[in-house]
């Protein structure tokens, strides 16, 4: 099974350099956006509503690295150091505030 890994496109991550981020992490796997391989699926994803923080990669829906740095962002991968994602549930949802 293949990592998972979406690099932010919303419109902070792309002006912070998620593009770049992309074209780092497509050399460093050999892949292009929108291509996976045995060990990884590469793509870009929506805004994962971090913009403070951005640009924002995310590793199989479970792990957000803040601030991707080019110089950085394969070996944080490789260690794992991502923050754990935790999951919406419906309480979470401002229902009444649509």
């Amino acid at each position: 099974m293949s990592k998972k890994i979406r690099v932010c496109q919303g419109p902070h991550c792309r002006y912070r350099g998620a593009e770049r981020i992309m074209e780092v992490l497509a050399a460093h796997f050999g892949l292009a956006a929108g291509q996976k391989n045995e060990p990884v699926d590469l793509d870009f994803c929506a805004c994962v509503d971090n913009c403070d923080s951005g640009p924002n990669v995310v590793e199989d829906d479970s792990k957000l690295y803040q601030e991707a740095a080019t110089k950085d962002i394969t070996k944080r991968l490789e260690q794992g150091a991502g923050q754990p994602i935790t999951p919406l549930t419906i309480d979470d949802l401002k229902l009444d505030e649509l």
